[in-house]
């Protein structure tokens, strides 16, 4: 696996994803899970300093929690580009806890490929 090309890796990771089993993480409230998913969604804007998030929600169920939600951000060229989906939850394994995010959109083309039926996985369903 150590020679597997990144982006294939990505790809895995990606499609793989689910939510941290609530069995593998320490408690953490909706506050901080918030803030840890927005910190990683405006890393990928051009303007971070200009997202407007809205119907943001934490869902929990036996997969763990996920934060679901709709941004709207600066372009370049300074206007706002609309509403967009994005999720994001903390991510556990055996040596770290990390807090990882999507936007709609955003991306390489694997990930914004895949995005969709992530959304439809963690966000549409409830």
């Amino acid at each position: 696996m150590a020679h597997l090309p990144f982006r294939l890796m990505l790809a895995l990771t990606i499609a793989g994803a689910a939510v941290a089993s609530t069995a593998d993480a320490v408690p953490i409230s909706d506050a901080r899970l918030i803030a840890g998913v927005k910190h990683e969604v405006v890393k990928e804007l051009k303007d971070p300093e200009s997202v407007r998030l809205r119907d943001v929600r934490v869902i929990h169920d036996n997969d763990g929690s996920v934060v679901c939600g709709e941004l709207n951000a600066e372009n370049s060229f300074g206007a706002y580009v609309g509403f967009r989906p994005f999720y994001g939850h903390l991510k556990c394994t055996d040596s770290m806890k990390y807090f990882s995010a999507h936007v709609q959109g955003v991306g390489d083309e694997i990930q914004i490929r895949v995005f969709p039926k992530m959304w439809l996985q963690f966000c549409d369903r409830h």
